[in-house]
């Protein structure tokens, strides 16, 4: 992803979509019937998936064990004995735990579309995929763009709640 993507767009970009490095490879596999060689493009993809999703796995790892360590040993909770003057110190280096997680998590994905594009797809179909995955990225960029551009605070029309809609 490019790096001028701002962070509550590349965030609106995974959670809305989802966005595990082996759901691109997932994406292909869904098309591979109107692919140039649907066969080869298949056993590529299961393979490529099975070695992306082993590499999710241990970034799944790292993450829920800084999750844990934050649960239990950040001092916020009403049994510190520590004193407060600790906690900024831990928050920043669980901040940095998480932004290391986060790269790397990053980096499977470009890796995973690397993959995708040089050892699976066809020059023309790899262009094609390109032009529909950047459509993507343009479509929530632009809904970013208009989320960031409303002003006022946030309210809950009174009548949403009333008719079930927000339940």
């Amino acid at each position: 992803m490019p790096k001028w993507i701002p962070a509550d767009e590349l965030a609106a970009l995974f959670w809305l979509g989802d966005w595990r490095p082996s759901t691109i490879l997932e994406l292909l596999r869904s098309l591979a019937h109107s692919l140039l060689d649907p066969f080869g493009v298949d056993r590529a993809l299961s393979q490529l998936i099975h070695d992306i999703r082993i590499e999710e796995a241990v970034i799944d790892e790292e993450m829920t064990e800084i999750q844990a360590n934050c649960v239990l040993h950040l001092p916020f909770g009403p049994t510190n004995t520590e004193g407060n003057w600790l906690a900024p110190a831990r928050v920043r280096s669980e901040f940095k735990k998480i932004h290391r997680v986060i790269t790397k998590a990053q980096n499977l994905r470009i890796k995973a579309l690397e993959l995708a594009v040089t050892k699976v797809l066809s020059q023309t179909d790899a262009a094609e995929f390109l032009v529909a995955f950047v459509g993507i990225q343009e479509a929530i960029h632009e809904y970013s763009i208009k989320h960031k551009t409303r002003k006022g605070p946030v309210c809950i029309d009174e009548l949403a709640i009333h008719s079930g809609i927000l339940e």
